[in-house]
This record gives C-alpha cells, structure tokens and sequence, in this order.
C-alpha cells in the first residue's frame, strides 16, 4: 500500500482501554500508547502513562524521538541525568530531545 495523502488519511477515535498497557517499571510505570508510528504510521506518538505513588525515575531523551511528558494529575519526583530533581505536578510539561 503505497503512502496516503493527508487528505486520504482518516481521523481515528482510540481509548486507553483499546490499546494494550505497557509496563515500563513492572508495578511503577506503565503506559497506553494511542497513537504511534507502528499502529497508525503517524510521525509522532501519544502515550498516556501512569506513574504509581512514590516512584522516582531518572528521565532522559533518547535522541531519536522527540516525547514531551504532561501531568494530569498526581506527582512524581523526575531526576534528570545531570541529578537535577523537579517535582512533577499537574500542569507542568517537559520536553525531552
């Protein structure tokens, strides 16, 4: 199937239950991707994810996707790889390269 134009792409309607969850951290961290280059062949992706109380991760970028990271509520203490520690909190978002 060769590649659609925008305007012959549709628009999909997708549920964090229509999509299976992903552990990351097994009992910490685990995610419903909606939209990703896999399923939808789109050029970006939208993950909901779920940080469980009290878990600390070090964030990083992998350089080859570009993710940004938006609270809805609840709070995680996200340490970055230079040791820097931000308390995440609804409303705040961060760009990872």
């Amino acid at each position: 199937m060769g590649e659609q134009s925008i305007v012959e792409q549709r628009m999909q309607w997708i549920k964090a239950e229509d999509v299976p969850k992903v552990w990351i951290y097994e009992g910490f961290e685990h995610s419903h991707r909606l939209v990703t280059n896999k399923r939808q062949g789109a050029s970006l992706s939208f993950h909901i994810t779920t940080y469980q109380p009290n878990f600390d991760t070090m964030v990083v970028g992998q350089g080859k996707d570009e993710v940004v990271l938006y609270c809805l509520e609840g709070d995680s203490r996200q340490i970055e790889d230079n040791g820097n520690e931000v308390h995440f909190t609804p409303g705040m978002a961060v760009y990872l390269p």
